[in-house]
């Protein structure tokens, strides 16, 4: 079985662009993943295994990973955030180096069983995680992601929408998130000068196979057609005139939305 296409190598995957894995349900941009779901840009070199509910992961190896954010060569990390090399056994936890055991931790490096950042013996350590995680379970929290009310952004200004922006305000409402109604408005100076895309043309130009910019368009602020504003930096215009590309038409955001459209 093999759904939504752009798949190789790849046995019983559903998804966009997933190579030499199996078992794979909703992933997109996968690499040697095994038995996975709910996967974006998850890539091992020696194969990762029993991977759940992740963005973001490359590592040579992996196992058992489940609601991960970004993540580097670990094992049996759950409703984390940011972990690097050689982390084990990390558990609702966020910006973790090279730790095991740990759990409600934020920012350690080279430590182990340490529960909200304070050290414990191995046995002190296991006994109070004990009680945690019944406490978690009576409260019907055990294995869920951090609760919506930890998030402050609106649903439709995070990542998620971003990658997916088809949920309605009932689904966004029913899973307890915000969602802003109103676009955002953008107050643009009234002495600065608004340069329409349709106008780009007086600021560019091919010539000998490649595309000149004029300098003065750092001085500009650039309007597309669907009314955003957005500037071009001096590092952004450097690296257009380095390769010869045309100034982009969209704005920064659109563009970047354009990397998660598979279909």
């Amino acid at each position: 079985m093999s759904k939504r296409g752009n798949n190789f190598g790849s046995t019983n995957v559903e998804g966009d662009l997933i190579f030499k894995s199996e078992n794979i349900k909703n992933g997109n941009l996968c690499y040697n993943v095994k038995d996975g779901r709910n996967l974006i840009l998850v890539w091992s070199r020696d194969g990762a295994e029993h991977i759940y509910d992740c963005f973001t992961w490359w590592s040579p190896y992996g196992l058992d990973f489940y609601g991960v954010m970004g993540a580097w060569a670990a094992e049996n990390i759950y409703n984390v955030a940011y972990i690097d090399f050689g982390a084990t056994n990390i558990y609702y936890s966020c910006d973790i180096i090279s730790c095991s055991y740990c759990i409600w931790c934020v920012g350690l490096k080279n430590k182990q069983f340490c529960i909200l950042n304070k050290e414990y013996s191995k046995e002190e350590r296991f006994e109070l995680a004990n009680k945690i995680f019944v406490q978690m379970e009576k409260d019907w929290i055990l294995g869920q992601f951090f609760p919506w009310w930890t998030n402050p952004f609106y649903f439709n200004d995070t990542v998620a929408y971003l990658i997916d922006d088809s949920f309605t305000k009932e689904e966004v409402a029913k899973q307890w998130y915000l969602r802003r109604d109103e676009e955002i408005k953008v107050n643009i100076p009234a002495w600065a000068e608004i340069v329409e895309v349709k106008d780009l043309k007086n600021y560019q130009w091919f010539e000998n196979w490649v595309w000149k910019i004029d300098p003065e368009i750092l001085k500009k602020v650039i309007k597309d057609e669907k009314g955003n504003y957005y500037r071009i930096v001096k590092m952004e215009y450097d690296f257009l005139m380095k390769h010869g590309l045309p100034l982009p038409e969209l704005h920064w955001l659109e563009r970047i939305k354009l990397g998660f459209r598979f279909k």
